[in-house]
């Protein structure tokens, strides 16, 4: 959370602010968002804030976060149902696989 923080410090203090703030975990979402309270930028209306989560960390902002939801459940079953695939030769990759 530290290092989010400081990046995320280190873009907002030049005038040339990013477009938005991206977050890939929760813990960066953390980090960049008490470097936006830091700072007194509000969110979405000086810079939007987008995450990957479940929505129970975005939900802890009084701030409008945008989040994708996701959880590892359902990759997790694909990948397994793949694997068993494979250890069985029932499943050949041609490119197209979804």
């Amino acid at each position: 959370m530290n290092e989010s923080k400081n990046i995320t410090l280190s873009a907002l203090k030049d005038n040339d602010r990013p477009d938005a703030i991206f977050c890939m975990t929760g813990q960066i979402l953390i980090g960049a968002m008490q470097s936006v309270h830091e700072k007194g930028i509000k969110v979405p209306e000086d810079i939007p804030v987008i995450t990957i989560s479940n929505g129970f960390i975005p939900a802890l902002y009084n701030s409008k976060i945008t989040y994708v939801e996701t959880s590892g459940y359902k990759p997790g079953k694909l990948a397994f149902k793949r694997m068993m695939s494979c250890l069985f030769g029932q499943y050949i990759f041609t490119g197209t696989n979804a």
